[in-house]
């Protein structure tokens, strides 16, 4: 019987009925697992459906089963190459040449001027976008001539240029054994193993190709983005500069360079950069997405959106793209969008470990051989992520293991992720100790009894304030359910003004500010910030938290502008502190000592606000939030004299699904449930944050 379902298994394999072969393939496996014709067909057609990884197991039983075929230790190098793992696929083809059953590599197999004029027509059709075409060409050639190195350079380049990166993974390495000193081909391979994550290998090509030939503008070019990925923005520049000098019009040098500027802080020669990487080349994606990029961090999430679309019509499967996207609609509370783009980057680009780690945010993990896991746990363990590498590894790999209940492994992961993160010493809290220490020296009660009149009454804002990961966002959205009512989230606005107001005093310019104000200037002051962002909207939610340390200000601006203190279990909120990649900012959490002081330094604040203030003030505990939402809700409310329906918990429900996949370190920027069994999560792990707890209380406070 297992005879008659093989011939039928091949029949259909050979007809191009890959579904209706792989199940008579898999019924023959159901009885005779390691039956070795089933296993090499359900491979090749893993290979032939695009799915390398999977056919990897079935490959290799068909090697055990025949070790004497070469074609069974080719299929599975190539398996193993597609499916990001080069090395291993080099290794393989080493075991086949020690056995005897492979041959080494010849660089002189004659080429006939047929094969020649073939791969001639083949770039040219490359050249004018007929790739499906161009690439089927270099395909056939290579098929017929597998030792020829410019049929296999050529073949590797087509298909580098088509965003096809493994397969001309698989060419250039071949033709790099071909030929060792072209650096064309050195220069590509460093651009595929760079593609494919391989950012050590891809260094040591691209640095031998420039040795090999110092005018090869394609390597410097290539250099300066895997610098650039490599956070070495400098070094970045110069190889960017070097390739412009030797190609001055290539649209991809100068989205490079653009990227290091944009990196080094100067980021209006950076989009001048972009700007004319898309002039050169209308169709430039990268050129698209860094624009979209830059309009996403000027806060014009409608702009932004528009450059991502376009370079996602050109490039419907751009994984940086995509996964920008992605990161716009979590920020604009639409989780489900958030979801779905970056599950594309993933499918686009599973080798990038950011995709991964983002999805982490959006499932429970509850499977040890999930395959987000599995991809992320494969990585670290391969020993050659580079910084930011470990970071999204750490982090993803961090949630996975602390859903299934890993707790010592979870965190393993979550301090390697902050290390790698942590690349300098947060200098925060000197600063801020030293500006608690003017306000206690100026701001007491006689302080706020002498300015008593200044300012002006009336007010818009709602000032939620409080350490991140303290609850700001859920009382923001519970307050946001109110008609009338603009959630402005982590808005740097108030901090920016006050930034304005400031500038030209000399000296300590708080206590400068505070002692020479008079009622007037503070009723100027006040209106300039009022009539900032003037709207439809009754009233207008703050949630920064670096908005604590100018509260002072705000006194003698708005001294009836209400202010809602948010505070949390000391142990979870530096766990969830701990737990959670940002961004951007927020260095401090990736240390537990100096997490351990931003906290102390932060209750000093609302402790020194609450004694002196003449603001309504309100205090209100995470913990009392989730398991008492309405009883919590209509306190929140009756302080803020806004008038509480019980709907207004109901609209919370509308993103539960996504909510209930959310780890502690987690949250959405949109209306969400209220979770109370994120209360005393800190449990397991309270001997790991013992360098935090003594940070905490042998901060001196001046």
């Amino acid at each position: 019987m297992t005879d008659d379902l093989l011939q039928q298994a091949r029949a259909h394999h050979a007809a191009g009925e890959l579904s209706v072969a792989e199940s008579l393939y898999r019924s023959i496996l159901a009885t005779a697992p390691d039956h070795a014709e089933a296993n090499l067909g359900l491979g090749e057609i893993g290979l032939a459906s695009g799915q390398p990884a999977q056919a990897v197991g079935y490959l290799q039983k068909a090697l055990n089963a025949a070790p004497e075929n070469p074609q069974r230790w080719l299929a599975l190098a190539r398996a193993l190459t597609l499916a990001g793992y080069p090395d291993d696929a080099g290794t393989v083809l080493d075991e086949g040449r020690k056995a005897g059953v492979l041959q080494d590599a010849r660089a002189d197999q004659p080429l006939p001027r047929s094969a020649r004029e073939a791969l001639d027509k083949a770039l040219k059709d490359h050249a004018r976008g007929r790739t499906a075409r161009a690439l089927k060409e270099a395909e056939r050639v290579v098929g017929q001539f597998p030792d020829n190195g410019e049929a296999r350079k050529r073949a590797g380049g087509m298909q580098l240029a088509a965003g096809q990166f493994g397969q001309a993974l698989e060419h250039l390495r071949h033709a790099a054994r071909l030929l060792p000193d072209d650096t064309e081909v050195l220069s590509n391979l460093g651009g595929a193993l760079q593609k494919l994550g391989y950012l050590t290998q891809a260094r040591g090509c691209l640095e031998r190709a420039i040795e090999l030939d110092e005018r090869n503008a394609a390597a410097h070019s290539n250099l300066a983005a895997l610098l650039n990925r490599l956070d070495e923005h400098e070094a970045a520049r110069h190889h960017a500069e070097r390739s412009l000098e030797l190609k001055p019009d290539s649209p991809q040098s100068l989205v490079n360079l653009g990227n290091a500027l944009k990196a080094l802080s100067q980021r209006e020669k950076a989009r001048k950069c972009f700007e004319k990487a898309l002039a050169l080349d209308p169709k430039s994606v990268p050129a698209l997405t860094n624009l979209g990029t830059l309009a996403k961090e000027d806060g014009d999430p409608t702009e932004a959106t528009r450059w991502y679309e376009q370079a996602l019509d050109l490039q419907p499967s751009h994984a940086e793209t995509l996964h920008n996207l992605g990161t716009i609609y979590k920020d604009l509370g639409q989780p489900n969008s958030a979801r779905q783009y970056y599950e594309r980057a993933w499918a686009a680009a599973p080798q990038r470990l950011e995709h991964a780690e983002a999805l982490t945010e959006f499932k429970t993990f509850t499977d040890p051989e999930d395959p987000l896991l599995a991809s992320l746990a494969t990585a670290l363990q391969s020993g050659r992520l580079s910084r930011g590498e470990k970071v999204f590894a750490g982090f993803g790999l961090g949630k996975a293991l602390l859903d299934l209940g890993r707790y010592d492994d979870a965190f393993a992961c979550y301090e390697m992720g902050n290390k790698a993160a942590y690349t300098q010493p947060d200098q925060s809290g000197r600063y801020l100790s030293g500006l608690l220490h003017t306000y206690r020296s100026v701001c007491d009660k006689d302080f706020f009894r002498r300015t008593e009149g200044y300012g002006l009454r009336e007010t818009n804002d709602i000032f939620l304030l409080g350490m991140s990961r303290s609850g700001k966002s859920l009382v923001e959205g519970l307050i946001a359910c109110h008609p009338g009512t603009q959630p402005l989230g982590e808005d740097g606005a108030f901090v920016d003004f006050v930034k304005e107001r400031l500038r030209g005093l000399e000296g300590q310019i708080i206590q400068t500010y505070l002692k020479d104000l008079d009622i007037e200037h503070s009723r100027e002051d006040a209106l300039a910030w009022l009539n900032q962002r003037q709207g439809e909207y009754r009233y207008r939610t703050w949630t920064l938290p670096g908005n604590l340390f100018y509260l002072a200000l705000l006194a003698l601006w708005l001294p009836r502008t209400p202010v809602v203190f948010c505070r949390r279990d000391l142990m979870d909120l530096a766990l969830s502190c701990y737990f959670k990649r940002y961004a951007k900012g927020h260095e401090y959490t990736y240390d537990l000592e100096a997490l351990g002081r931003q906290i102390r330094i932060y209750d000093e604040f609302i402790k020194l606000w609450l004694e002196v203030l003449p603001n309504p003030m309100l205090e209100v505990r995470y913990e009392d939030l989730v398991r008492e939402p309405e009883a919590t809700a209509r306190r929140i409310y009756d302080f803020l004299g806004l008038d509480f329906q019980p709907g207004h918990l109901a609209a919370l429900d509308q993103n539960r699904e996504l909510v209930e996949h959310l780890g502690p370190a987690n949250s959405l920027e949109a209306p969400a449930p209220l979770r109370a069994d994120f209360i005393g999560f800190s449990k397991p792990f309270h001997d790991k944050l013992e360098p935090m707890m003594r940070a905490y209380r042998e901060l001196e406070i001046g």
